[in-house]
């Protein structure tokens, strides 16, 4: 018997083989657990399943860059327009491919700010005088002579506590001790990579009125979509506005109408001198800039994504609005038509 048992591992290794080869083609996602259109357009066309998981490895390297909870919020805007394609697979291919830029550009330039302040910080540290690090060692319990000079000495924990009184004042012969500082991302380092695709899977896809589907006209092949991705920014920005900023990333996370509500806003209060059509551009980012270096405006901490987001909704305010003389129910300028010829024109990024 286990004779016969050990001449059936080679029929049994050439009959599976054929299904582990077909696993491997497959998406990211189980097919067997497949329930919209679109998620069984992907399964059945092998140039689809490869796209698909360029895409989630895309999706990856964005939850190392900026956590789990903001990369699951972007993915979700784009698995509506996904599933709002059903299953025309050109449409499927333009989301997934438009999808996995803006995953790799909002990472690379995440990586890229945390990799400035980096630097920045640590060439604070370096050029620190020597003086003032002897300046801290009478603080030091072996070096304190007296117990008179250890009750002029201010503690550690009241020094990190900022006082307006004078007796809490640092000493000119004394370094008070350094700050702790706060990450802008706080959950990229908590967050652990999902195993699967849980997170973009068995979402319910947007209604017709939520999400308009260019269909009309030969719809564009691969390389079209390849040469329009490669060789522009993303679609609702241009090549000179600066996209690695917590002001840009709070500005596109708002749907296009409020973007141009901000927009016009900014131009309401002299602040803007551009269209309010919900693009990201140089002349907004000029405006924002010169927003935030205003007295309205230095209350909020745009370094961090939050914060951005707080000066944007104030923009859109009734007290913001009242404060510049501007009309509350002052729409902003109707957008053009998309360029049918543009295979972008029907992404939001």
């Amino acid at each position: 018997m286990p004779r016969a048992s050990a001449s059936l591992l080679p029929v049994l290794a050439i009959a599976l083989w054929p299904i582990q080869g077909h696993a491997q083609e497959g998406p990211s996602f189980d097919c067997r657990y497949a329930e919209t259109a679109t998620e069984r357009a992907i399964c059945a066309s092998p140039r689809l399943s490869r796209l698909e998981r360029r895409m989630y490895r895309s999706y990856l390297g964005l939850v190392e860059a900026v956590g789990e909870r903001q990369a699951r919020r972007l993915a979700d805007r784009f698995l509506e327009r996904r599933q709002a394609c059903g299953a025309d697979e050109s449409c499927i291919a333009q989301r997934l491919r438009v999808s996995m830029r803006v995953f790799e550009r909002r990472a690379a330039g995440t990586t890229r700010l945390a990799a400035r302040e980096a630097g920045e910080d640590l060439a604070s540290e370096q050029a620190a005088p020597q003086e003032q690090v002897a300046a801290a060692e009478p603080l030091l319990p072996e070096d304190i002579p007296s117990p008179v000079a250890r009750e002029e000495a201010a503690p550690v924990e009241d020094a990190l506590i900022p006082d307006d009184s004078a007796e809490s004042a640092p000493r000119s012969d004394q370094a008070a001790p350094a700050q702790p500082t706060e990450p802008d991302l706080p959950l990229a380092a908590q967050a652990p990579l999902p195993s699967d695709l849980g997170p973009l899977l068995h979402e319910e896809a947007p209604t017709a009125a939520e999400e308009e589907v260019a269909t009309a006209g030969t719809p564009p092949s691969a390389d079209q979509l390849d040469a329009a991705i490669d060789g522009a920014d993303l679609a609702s920005s241009d090549a000179a506005a600066s996209f690695d900023r917590p002001t840009a990333w709070a500005f596109m996370a708002l749907p296009r109408d409020q973007r141009a509500e901000v927009q016009a806003r900014l131009q309401g209060a002299g602040l803007l001198d551009g269209p309010a059509e919900g693009s990201w551009d140089r002349p907004t980012q000029v405006a924002l800039d010169a927003f935030l270096a205003s007295e309205e405006g230095q209350g909020f901490d745009a370094g961090t994504e939050t914060g951005a987001a707080l000066a944007l909704e104030y923009l859109r305010s009734d007290a913001f609005a009242q404060a510049h003389g501007i009309a509350a129910a002052e729409a902003p300028a109707e957008q053009a038509a998309p360029d049918p010829n543009d295979p972008l024109a029907s992404a939001e990024w």
